[in-house]
C-alpha cells in the first residue's frame, strides 16, 4: 500500500535510462542500470522540415494550451514536466486545469511501508517510469484545493490517464504531431553545463557528444523550423541550419522569454535515449466514480518482458477478482515495444488457481496493431463480465510485422508486454533503484499450448525468485450505479449454489488463504452481524447439515 491514500532481467532493457536531474548518466542493462551512456544521436534537419502537412512554426503558447510557469524546488524537474504536459493535454481538451500536486507524486515515488517500490527519496531525480506508472495506475494526479481558512489539502484530480506514447528521437515529424495534438510532450535535455545556453538564456544548443550529462525535464510545447541558427552562435557553436523545439522550464521567470526557451533541433542530447524516455499523454477522461481500474501492479513498467522472442505469437495473461459490482470491462490498457505488431485482447475464465488454457473458451474482445510504443489503450465495447474469478489476455501477434518498422533497433523487443521488475544500481548487489512485488497465480504465459505461471518461471527458469508482473490493466464499470448487493446469502465462492466449499472459503479468508471481496463478504455474512467470522462458517455448514 502506497502512503499517501491509499530478473535478472529476462531481456536487456531497450531504452537507456538516466535518472532525470542527477549527476550521472545511467543506462538499464540487463537487471541493472548501468553506467553507460548511449550514443547521442543527431536529427535530420531536413527531414524534419520537409513535411508539408504540419505548420513551419507552432506554438502552445500562443494557442493558450499551456499553464504558468512554476519554480521547481529541488531535482523534482521531471514532475513538474510531467504535470505541465498533463496540464496541456487538458486544456488542449477543453478540461478544467486544477492545480496539481508536485509534492503528492514527488512522494508518492517513494518507498512504500514495507520498504519496496521506488527507492529514491523525495525531492531527488527520478526515471520517467516512475510520473508514467503514476499517472496510467491512476494514483494520481492529486489537486491542491485551499479552502476559506487558507488551509491546503490535496484531492484526487477528477481526470483518468489511458495511453501514453513514447517519443523517439529518430521520428521527429511525430513529435510534431504529437504537440500540435496534444499540446505538450515531456522531455530532457542535457543541462550538465550552462555555457551551452546563450548569454540571455533564451537559447540552447549542445553539440558535444563526449559532454558530461546532467538530465532536466522539461515539456516541449512548439517549434520553428525558421527559428535563427544564429541565435545559438554564443552558446559554443552554429549549428548548420536553423531551426529549434520551444521548451517551457521550471525555473521561474529567469530569462527575458519569461521561462521559456528554445533548443536547436541540431542538440544531441533533446529526446535522446542517453535520458528517460520522453512521452506524450494521448487519452485522457474524467474520472466516475462507478469506474474501477483492476491491476496487479501500481508503479508501472520497469522493462519489456521478451523471453518467448523466437515465438510469432505470445499471450500474456493477467489474474483478477471481478466480484466487486463492476460487471463492465470498458478498456484494457497494456504496454508494449512490439512495433507493428498486431494483438488480440480476450476475456479468460479463471477458478481461484487457475486460467483457463484452452484458447478456443476464451473471449474475444478487441484486436488491432501496435501503431506507437507505449501504454496502448483498447476499448472492448462494454463487455458484460462474469461475476467471480476471471481473466485478461493480451496476444502479441509479430508474423506480419509491417514492414516499415525497423525490427533491428534496440528499442524494439519483439513479443513484448510491459512487466513491473526489479531495477538494480549497476554494479552492486543490493543497491536498487526500484524493488518489485509479486504474487503467485496472478500472470501467466501462453505460448505453443503450454501455460506458465509467472512467479513459477522466473523461480524456475530464469532463478529470480523477486519475479515481475504484467502490465494489464482492465477497466470496468458498475453499470447499476448502485452498492453492491448479496446474490446468494451464504455463496462465498460465488459459485451460484450453497455448499460445504462456501463454508471452506470463508475459513481460508479469514486464514488470509484466499481473497475477499465485496460482494463475497456480503454473501459470507450469513448470521447478519455486518462482519464476516467463523460464525458464519459454522452458520452455513449447520444449515446444509439441516440443524439451523
Amino acid at each position: 500500500m502506497k502512503k499517501l491514500n491509499t530478473l535478472k532481467k529476462i531481456t536487456a532493457l531497450s531504452l537507456s535510462a538516466m535518472l532525470v536531474f542527477s549527476v550521472c548518466a545511467v543506462s538499464a542493462d540487463a537487471a541493472e542500470v548501468s553506467q553507460k551512456q548511449v550514443q547521442a544521436q543527431l536529427i535530420d534537419v531536413n527531414e524534419l522540415k520537409a513535411e508539408s502537412s504540419l505548420p513551419e512554426k507552432y506554438s502552445s503558447v500562443d494557442m493558450g494550451y499551456v499553464t504558468s510557469v512554476k519554480n521547481q524546488s529541488g531535482k523534482n524537474c521531471w514532475a513538474y514536466g510531467t504535470l505541465s504536459t498533463f496540464e496541456s493535454v487538458l486544456l488542449k481538451n477543453a478540461f478544467t486545469v486544477s492545480d496539481y500536486s508536485v509534492s503528492h507524486m514527488d512522494n508518492w515515488g517513494t518507498p512504500n511501508e514495507n520498504g519496496k517500490g521506488w527507492q529514491r527519496s523525495a525531492g531527488s531525480g527520478a526515471l520517467n517510469w516512475l510520473p508514467m506508472g503514476y499517472l496510467i495506475s491512476r494514483q494520481g494526479p492529486y489537486r491542491t484545493v485551499v479552502d476559506e481558512n487558507d488551509n491546503k489539502s490535496e484531492k484526487y484530480a477528477d481526470v483518468d490517464v489511458n495511453a501514453i506514447e513514447y517519443v523517439s528521437k529518430d521520428n521527429p515529424k511525430r513529435i510534431k504531431e504529437l504537440i500540435y495534438n496534444y499540446g505538450s510532450v515531456e522531455a530532457n535535455y542535457n543541462n550538465a553545463y550552462q555555457r551551452y545556453f546563450n548569454s540571455g538564456r533564451t537559447a540552447f544548443y549542445c553539440y558535444n557528444k563526449n559532454a558530461s550529462v546532467e538530465g532536466h525535464g522539461i515539456s516541449v510545447v512548439g517549434w520553428d523550423d525558421n527559428y535563427p541558427k544564429e541565435n545559438f552562435t554564443d552558446c559554443g557553436q552554429t549549428p548548420s541550419e536553423n531551426g529549434a523545439w520551444l521548451v517551457k522550464n521550471s525555473w521561474g521567470d529567469y530569462n527575458p522569454l519569461h521561462g521559456y526557451f528554445w533548443i536547436s533541433y541540431e542538440d544531441l542530447f533533446i529526446f535522446s535515449n542517453v535520458f528517460s524516455l520522453s512521452f506524450a499523454i494521448t487519452n485522457i477522461q474524467h474520472t466516475d466514480k462507478y469506474n474501477k481500474l483492476y491491476q496487479n501492479e501500481t508503479d508501472g513498467v520497469t522493462c519489456d518482458f521478451g523471453s518467448f522472442k523466437n515465438m510469432q505469437e505470445v499471450s500474456y495473461i493477467s489474474f483478477y477478482d471481478f466480484s466487486d459490482g463492476y460487471d463492465s470491462l470498458n478498456k484494457v490498457i497494456f504496454e508494449t515495444l512490439a512495433l507493428g505488431a498486431d494483438y488480440r485482447v480476450y476475456y479468460v475464465p479463471a477458478d481461484e488457481k487457475s486460467v483457463e488454457s484452452d484458447k478456443s473458451k476464451w473471449t474475444l474482445l478487441a484486436e488491432g496493431t501496435v501503431d506507437y510504443q507505449g501504454y496502448i489503450c483498447v476499448d472492448t465495447q462494454k463487455f458484460k463480465l462474469p461475476l467471480g474469478y476471471g481473466a485478461i489476455a493480451v496476444t502479441i501477434d509479430t508474423s506480419a510485422v509491417n514492414e516499415g518498422v525497423d525490427t533491428s533497433s534496440s528499442s524494439y523487443i519483439k513479443n513484448s508486454i510491459g512487466t513491473n521488475e526489479w531495477l538494480r544500481v549497476a554494479g552492486t548487489t543490493d543497491n536498487y533503484y526500484y524493488l518489485n512485488e509479486s504474487s503467485y497465480n496472478k500472470c501467466y504465459i501462453l505460448c505453443n499450448d503450454e501455460i506458465y505461471e509467472l512467479k513459477s518461471y522466473y523461480a524456475k527458469t530464469l532463478k529470480d525468485e523477486m519475479g515481475g508482473t504484467f502490465v494489464i490493466k482492465a477497466e470496468t464499470e458498475n453499470t447499476s450505479k448502485e452498492e453492491p448487493k448479496v446474490t446468494l446469502l451464504g455463496d462465498a465462492d460465488l459459485s451460484g449454489v450453497l455448499n460445504i466449499s462456501d463454508a471452506t472459503f470463508i475459513q481460508m479468508c479469514l486464514a488470509d488463504l484466499s481473497e475477499s471481496s465485496v460482494i463475497r463478504d456480503l454473501n459470507s455474512d450469513y448470521n447478519g452481524d455486518g462482519k464476516v467470522t467463523i460464525l458464519d462458517a459454522t452458520a452455513v455448514q449447520l444449515h446444509l447439515a439441516g440443524l439451523e
